[in-house]
């Protein structure tokens, strides 16, 4: 090009071949008339208009931008020439055929004399790159909903004490043991990057002052390596006081550093990439014959990795991937040869530190006077963010459809402006049908809703539709399935919204929940309800009491409540065995509900003992009536296995309000009367009256001796095995407390103890015996199995239980894993955010707990799913009749199916049969205790029991053991 000897022609046509082998339009204008003195030929490629409408006033290029980027464009344009500074633009223009081209417009301002005369520029189509971004983002987005909620760290933070929980080895995010970090914010809130502390702490002022609905906040934590990880927090007020202060905050961090980093990274390189393109508008070198580098631009150069004087000499190969270099040897030997005069290609340039970039080169062939080749002219665009993004896109679909196949997620989308609906296959195989099968429509949801859920489920999506913001909605309902049936879904739905805060689309993901929310009302009804007589339980009782108790005291009305035990019902037990006695007391179950009223309430309350209660009576009249009635038909004998079985009951009646103000207070007095009432004969009824204070003497005299007995030390421990119920081998022994010297049973003894203040030192001397006896048996050889102690609800209350077990580990010489701590339902329930501190504190000392009697109490599944718990006992009175009974075995299944899926070990009592134990194997239940294996015996008898017993078989211990 410089060739001082080359004729003008010659530069004239050098200069044309290589203005028409960039693929951009080169132009100029002058400033003054705002009107284009040259537009290079590309202009009608590209955008269709022939070059005289780019003369015209105005040019086509004014009438053509698009009506969006007209006035931004301009200002921008205007401003920066005035300025005299060069600029860098992206816009939308009209084709001549009507769709729209994306253009990047790099210009540069002449000036003279301090003044801008005119304007050059380089435009280049970047559609396609537009696009490409464009779908990358799409696909970002539905993989990030798809997969929401996966590596989640949930944590919970009690405002009080301030002490911190994490669900999950969080710690090792970082680098840290579990044990590295202290569970308190303070420790967590030191290794917060400084500069984002304010952010934090205003995100966190502000929800808790009410000002936000959530904690959302992104900041860095310090690693154990010294690194820093981003982490994005969102969290909410769970829990407040009487008067509305915050209590309880639980959240979960997701691990966004790999995000930052690519955003950072994204920043960076747009940075490079404006920062070399303000210096050349495109890339441009000069090959010679033979394929050797003459001369390059800076931008060129740059591209590479060289500075333009190390690019000269360089041959194509060495700047072209290996596996791309045949390809432009072939294009440059057939230009050589006169067959091509231009060409374009992909292909890959090497550069200076060995990685490579994918680049799009325009090749032109520069010829002298006679025709033959002077050089090749190459024009490159770097265009790896393209071939990048498509394969990122290509990726990202494979992962999406992936990911929700493998997590079985059902993906829709409903574009509002359209019409258009996508359902995923996943989401259709939910309702039974393949791909294909069913129209991608919105009535093809509608019209499946269930009728109870319709309403709702409308309602919620258009509260979202018309809400504000970019807030997401989560809600349960019923779809109809293919074969007719309905499927829970659990549905999260997010709206997309345009830049003036309209709706136009919606997305979201379906999850099929059915056999989770059919193990829940299976659970449900079997903690309301009686296994055996199908009555209602002592939770369902007393819920129903305190409300009857509620509107009777805004009414005025009375209340009468009944407790009905059953005279010489042990006998039966005793003498014909528990089937015998239960089908007896289902016989009861039933003439006791034939002589109520529809209103009134029966309910088992345990054993042999019925209530009944009777709303809205007008006097003592109506409760004698009931009691009479009972008394009459409990007369005809129970005909049971050709067994002619006579029973009669005796009845204690106390009457709301005079009797007390609590359904607690009633039953307690009912059942003081119906004592008395079996001092007066059995087989009658008998009112409350106060001075009916037989049972007060009786605890009483227990009361007195209790002292003496825990100074003379007159208890001891019984210990019974818990086995595999496959292989019969030891996995564990349950301590049972026993008082020889009274001759009465923990059933008499305890509720005293634990009503006279004593339970807590006779508990803490239970664990110190337990562990003593633990560490004994191992000295003697026995296994390293664990020993499980059961707690009282005063001893689990205490503030010092924690300290109390500690010592009585050291003290034993145990791990914590050592024992096992037996907790009841009521314990639990009876103020479930202490106990589940305390049950927290277990869990992080090592101690496992055990939730006794489940099924029997009134637990609530909600709190199941995160108390620290590891281990459900289901009560003997599901196990005993699993052989018999349809609703004791659907209720056994629904508790080992609960275990499974909370991860909880399942421990079956009161094995009593050998039936009873292969079932409980065949069921899946592992472990269990009961007479089958063997009795409740002293320590040195379980010694003995242990070293003798019959391997590969039950056992029942021997010496005279009494059933606990």
């Amino acid at each position: 090009m410089n060739d001082p000897n080359a004729s003008p022609r010659s530069v004239q046509g050098s200069f044309e071949k290589l203005v028409n082998s960039i693929d951009g339009i080169i132009w100029e204008l002058d400033v003054a008339s705002f009107s284009f003195t040259y537009v290079s030929p590309q202009a009608e490629r590209i955008l269709g208009y022939p070059l005289s409408a780019w003369f015209e006033t105005p040019s086509v290029w004014l009438r053509q931008l698009h009506p969006e980027d007209r006035d931004p464009t301009l200002a921008t344009c205007l401003a920066e020439t005035r300025a005299c500074r060069g600029h860098d633009l992206q816009y939308r223009m009209i084709a001549a055929d009507g769709h729209t081209v994306w253009m990047r417009d790099i210009i540069t301002v002449v000036v003279e004399n301090g003044e801008p005369v005119a304007l050059r520029g380089l435009m280049v189509d970047i559609t396609d790159a537009h696009e490409t971004e464009e779908r990358l983002r799409a696909s970002e987005r539905r993989l990030e909903l798809a997969l929401e909620g996966a590596e989640l760290y949930f944590w919970e933070l009690d405002l009080h004490d301030m002490r911190l929980e994490y669900a999950g080895d969080f710690p090792a995010l970082l680098g840290y043991g579990p044990d590295e970090i202290e569970a308190c914010a303070e420790a967590w809130e030191a290794l917060v990057h400084p500069d984002d502390r304010p952010a934090m702490t205003a995100a966190w002022r502000c929800h808790l002052e009410g000002h936000s609905p959530a904690f959302e906040v992104d900041f860095r934590l310090h690693t154990k390596t010294g690194t820093w990880k981003w982490l994005q927090a969102r969290g909410k007020i769970v829990e407040r006081d009487a008067e509305g202060r915050p209590l309880r905050v639980s959240g979960t961090d997701r691990d966004i550093t790999a995000q930052m980093e690519a955003q950072r990274a994204e920043r960076e390189s747009e940075a490079r990439f404006r920062a070399t393109f303000e210096q050349a508008a495109v890339g441009m070198a000069h090959f010679s014959p033979d394929g050797f580098c003459l001369r390059a631009n800076r931008k060129f150069a740059q591209m590479l990795g060289y500075a333009p004087e190390e690019m000269i000499g360089k041959h194509f190969r060495e700047l072209t991937h290996p596996d791309d270099a045949d390809r432009v040897a072939g294009v440059l030997e057939r230009m050589g040869r006169g067959e091509l005069d231009a060409f374009q290609l992909d292909k890959r340039y090497l550069l200076k530190d060995g990685s490579y970039i994918w680049g799009q080169s325009t090749i032109s062939t520069a010829r002298g006077d006679r025709g033959g080749t002077r050089f090749f002219n190459v024009v490159a665009s770097d265009i790896t963010e393209r071939i990048e993004g498509e394969q990122r896109v290509r990726e990202l679909q494979g992962r999406l459809q992936l990911a929700t196949s493998l997590a079985q997620v059902g993906y829709w989308e409903h574009d509002l402006v359209t019409g258009r609906i996508f359902y995923s296959p996943e989401w259709k195989r939910h309702l039974g049908f393949e791909d294909g099968e069913l129209p991608d429509r919105y009535d093809s949801w509608e019209s499946r809703l269930h009728p109870d859920d319709k309403d709702f489920v409308l309602s919620r999506v258009g509260q979202l539709v018309q809400a504000a913001g970019t807030h997401h909605d989560q809600f349960e309902y019923r779809l109809r399935h293919k074969d007719g049936s309905y499927r829970w879904i659990l549905s999260r739905t997010v709206p997309h919204r345009d830049e003036a805060g309209r709706t136009v689309k919606l997305s979201g993901t379906h999850i099929d929940i059915t056999e989770r929310k059919e193990a829940e009302e299976r659970i449900r009804q079997a903690s309301q309800h009686d296994p055996l007589t199908g009555l209602p339980n002592r939770a369902l009782i007393y819920e129903f009491g305190e409300r009857l108790l509620a509107a009777a005291s805004r009414s005025g009305v009375r209340v009468a409540v009944l407790f009905v035990d059953l005279d010489r019902f042990k006998p039966i037990n005793d003498t014909y065995g528990h089937d015998v006695g239960d089908d007896v007391l289902k016989e009861i179950a039933g003439r006791l509900c034939a002589c109520v009223r529809g209103e009134d309430l029966v309910g088992r309350l345990g054993g042999d003992e019925f209530l009944a209660v009777l709303p809205h009576i007008q006097g003592d009249g109506d409760p004698m009536r009931v009691a009479s009635k009972i008394l009459s038909s409990l007369e005809e004998p129970c005909q049971v296995d050709g067994l002619t079985l006579e029973i009669s009951p005796s009845i204690g009646v106390a009457l709301y309000p005079q009797d007390g103000g609590t359904i607690d207070e009633l039953i307690k007095n009912a059942d003081t009367a119906m004592f008395h009432a079996k001092e007066a004969g059995r087989n009658n009824f008998q009112f409350f009256r106060p001075e009916l204070n037989a049972r007060v003497t009786e605890a009483l005299r227990i009361e007195n001796r209790l002292k003496r007995g825990l100074d003379d030390m007159e208890f001891v421990l019984f210990y019974q095995p818990i086995v595999n119920t496959e292989s019969e081998s030891v996995v564990g022994a349950e301590a049972l407390l026993r008082w020889p010297a009274m001759g009465i049973g923990p059933d008499r003894f305890v509720p005293v103890a634990e009503t006279a203040g004593f339970m807590p030192p006779l508990g803490a001397w239970v664990l110190r015996e337990a562990c003593r006896q633990k560490r004994a048996w191992q000295a003697n050889g026995l296994p390293a199995f664990p020993v499980a102690v059961n707690v009282s609800p005063t001893q689990f209350r205490q503030k010092s239980f924690y300290a109390n077990l500690c010592e009585a580990l050291e003290t034993g010489g145990l791990a914590p894993a050592d024992l096992h701590i037996e907790v009841t339902e009521s314990i639990v329930m009876k103020n479930v955010e202490e106990a589940a501190a305390t049950l927290h504190s277990l869990r992080n000392l090592g101690v496992k707990v055990a939730l006794d009697d489940f099924g029997t109490g009134y637990s609530s599944l909600s709190y199941l799913r995160w108390l620290p718990i590891d281990i459900l006992k289901v009560d003997q009175s599901f196990v005993r009749n699993l052989d018999r009974d349809p609703a004791s075995l659907a209720i056994a299944d629904a508790i080992i199916a609960l275990g499974d899926t909370l991860g909880l070990e399942i421990i079956a009592e009161g094995i009593e049969s050998s039936e009873i134990a292969e079932l409980l194997k065949t069921r899946r239940c592992r472990h269990g205790q009961g007479f089958h294996y063997c009795r409740p015996i002293p320590a040195r008898d379980f010694e003995s029991w242990y070293r003798t017993r019959p391997r590969g078989g039950a056992a029942a211990a021997s010496g005279g053991a009494t059933a606990p």
